[in-house]
């Protein structure tokens, strides 16, 4: 079984991917992949195409 992966959208501070990563997990934030002002489609298409599950704390900007 493989690890989950996670993209932090950029509301969340790239300290977090980072403390994540320290504990094991496969973790990078929008600061580190320089998406920081893209649109949410744009991030979230990105996280698709990395196989990553979005964490973030504006729910409603994902969900159409």
């Amino acid at each position: 079984m493989s690890a989950l992966k996670i993209y932090l959208n950029e509301n969340l501070s790239w300290k977090i991917a980072k403390a994540l990563r320290e504990y094991g997990h496969n973790a990078v934030s929008s600061h580190e992949v320089g998406m920081n002002a893209e649109d949410d489609d744009v991030q979230f298409d990105f996280a698709v195409s990395e196989k990553r599950a979005v964490l973030t704390d504006n729910f409603g900007d994902f969900v159409k």
